[in-house]
């Protein structure tokens, strides 16, 4: 069976020069997409962003996460959504299993748990390891709810 799911990298940014490269690099192959949202950076991010993409968007911010992120779908062509924070890194064996996992999508709903590295902010904090929903199959139905903490789930 021939895959043909296309997979959107989503992501929505915001004065983030000192992390979007690290974040993007690994990943940007393994994607047919990127979509970026920009909230209002007034640093060299939309510079950057642009490098890896011509989908960067402006998006005001309106102390609302999920709207944001609901913006950046609202973008996004691809059959499955793929979201990543820009402080978020991929780990190097992690690449493999995403290029595969990426290769072997179908038409079946269903969502892939998966643990990011996010790197300290400051010398005084460890770096953590987040789990979270990060591949999901697109639909008008599925979108981000929670103004913060935002989380996936049905439309209401």
């Amino acid at each position: 069976m021939v895959n043909n799911s296309r997979v959107s990298l989503c992501m929505i940014v915001r004065d983030e020069e000192q992390n979007l490269e690290a974040c993007l690099a690994p990943v940007a192959d393994l994607v047919d997409e990127i979509v970026i949202v920009d909230t209002g950076s007034h640093d060299a991010t939309k510079s950057i962003a642009s490098r890896f993409t011509a989908n960067v968007h402006d998006f005001p911010w309106c102390d609302d996460f999920a709207a944001a992120r609901n913006e950046c779908l609202r973008h996004a062509t691809g059959d499955w959504i793929f979201w990543l924070d820009a402080d978020d890194r991929i780990r190097p064996e992690q690449i493999p299993l995403l290029r595969q996992t990426f290769g072997g999508l179908d038409e079946r709903p269903r969502v892939m748990m998966m643990d990011i590295v996010m790197p300290p902010s400051s010398p005084q904090e460890e770096i953590q390891i987040v789990s979270h929903a990060r591949l999901f199959r697109r639909h008008p139905l599925v979108r981000w709810q929670g103004r913060i903490h935002e989380q996936l789930g049905p439309c209401s």
